[in-house]
Parts: C-alpha cells; sequence; structure tokens
C-alpha cells in the first residue's frame, strides 16, 4: 500500500511514528503485535513479515488458491499445470547444473520454480478435495 506508515498507522489505530517503531527490528522499546501484523499485512498486500517468521522458524509459507468451482476440464487443468511447473523446476536444476556448480543466481531461481512446482501442486490439490467434498455431501444427500 501506498504511503507506508503515513497511511497504515491511523487506520491501526496508530500514529505513523508508532507504527513505524514498531516495525524497526532494531527499537526495543515497541513491538507490533500479532493481530495489528495480520491486518496490516492484508491491508498492504505485502507478506514479507510472514515470510520472515517463516524462514526464522525454518519453515515456507505459500499463498493458497482462491477456491473454483471444480468440472474434469479444471481438474485436467490443474493437473497438466503442476506437471509442467515440474517440468519448468527440473529444466531450472539441468541448465544449473550444466558447468557443474551452482551459483546463488542460479539457486535462487530454483528456489522460485521448486515454489511455483509446489503452489500449482497446492492448485490440483484443492481441487480433488473439493471434488471429495461434493462427493461426501451428495452421499449424504442420499443417504
Amino acid at each position: 500500500m501506498k504511503g507506508g506508515a503515513e497511511a497504515l498507522g491511523p487506520m491501526l489505530g496508530k500514529s505513523a511514528g508508532t507504527l513505524s517503531n514498531e516495525v524497526n527490528p532494531e527499537s526495543s522499546s515497541h513491538k507490533l503485535g500479532l493481530e495489528d501484523a495480520i491486518i496490516l499485512q492484508l491491508m498492504a498486500q505485502d507478506y514479507r513479515l510472514l515470510h520472515a517468521f517463516s524462514h526464522t522458524l525454518h519453515h515456507i509459507s505459500i499463498q493458497l488458491p482462491d477456491a473454483e468451482p471444480v468440472g474434469d476440464v479444471e481438474l485436467l487443468d490443474k493437473f497438466s499445470a503442476w506437471q509442467a511447473k515440474m517440468g519448468c523446476t527440473c529444466e531450472v536444476i539441468h541448465q544449473s547444473l550444466a558447468d557443474h556448480r551452482v551459483t546463488l543466481t542460479e539457486a535462487r531461481a530454483i528456489k522460485t520454480a521448486g515454489y511455483r512446482h509446489i503452489q500449482a501442486f497446492l492448485e490440483f490439490l484443492s481441487r480433488i478435495e473439493q471434488l471429495a467434498e461434493a462427493e461426501d455431501a451428495r452421499r449424504t444427500i442420499l443417504a
């Protein structure tokens, strides 16, 4: 969100200075609470705090897909997208190893491709779960 702490602070009921101090890792006098951190990230559509938490705790965070209607074509589309991303990941790894070494730039490219592959898998998995839930609901209605 444009405007930084000047724009976001008042939306959280805080002054810009207070919010600036709360997000400053060098500040020991102010701390951003979890609820405010969540609201702040949603308003700004900036998830660096989430990724910093994940990294510190040795985890990763990946955006989940929005729910969409599920049908055979959509499921096949998500499956093929997942497999295409897997192929892209393998290609990036293959190119990176061509000279028998991996640079930091290449490692970052592998990481990015891998995250895209995982996200595509999660989209496919979400569709599978929607189908299973729909089938369970259908069986409940027919029972």
